[in-house]
């Protein structure tokens, strides 16, 4: 798995380093790169999986925290908003932001309070089209529509996160 910063061209393959209070520890879980959030819960997004073949009905969808040293799991925020969410970013002030895939058709940008659960609708609609990863970087939240394996990236989109406003910044075409 590799890194890419969106404002550098220059890509790192990831090493374990010492926690810091303003950046949330990375770890690999099942291939997504997760977030910790402070007490070190390790964050999972989950939904329904078209590679199972168990009956997926009585699963949570939503954001599930898990105890590295338990391995004890709890709901973080399930259902509501969430379809088949994706990716977490945690803000400096702690403040999740999670992309799902398929909320409202066209997939949606959604911010969770880690203390209480609460979902709120950040963006949807107009660049975003099957947000995929995310980052929370300088203030924006910046989101990486899923590609179709043709090794180009599709818009990548730059979203406030406190008003949802949009801004493009590819589309793909330029290289």
């Amino acid at each position: 798995m590799r890194f890419c910063s969106f404002l550098k061209s220059r890509c790192a393959t990831p090493i374990r380093t010492h926690r810091s209070s303003r950046r949330p520890l990375l770890e690999n879980l099942e291939d997504r790169v997760l977030p910790s959030i402070a007490n070190g819960t390790i964050l999972v997004a989950t939904g329904p999986s078209s590679f199972s073949s168990q009956n997926q009905s009585s699963f949570p969808i939503g954001i599930i925290g898990v105890n590295p040293r338990s391995g004890s799991q709890s709901q973080i925020s399930t259902g509501g908003l969430f379809s088949l969410p994706t990716y977490i970013a945690e803000a400096p002030n702690g403040q999740l932001y999670v992309t799902d895939i398929t909320a409202f058709g066209t997939g949606a940008v959604i911010a969770v309070d880690p203390n209480t659960g609460q979902q709120t609708l950040v963006a949807k609609g107009g660049f975003i089209n099957g947000p995929n990863v995310l980052v929370y970087l300088n203030g924006f939240l910046y989101v990486a529509n899923e590609a179709d394996s043709s090794g180009t990236v599709h818009n990548i989109v730059q979203v406030d996160p406190s008003s949802g406003q949009q801004r493009l910044i590819t589309d793909g075409s330029r290289q």
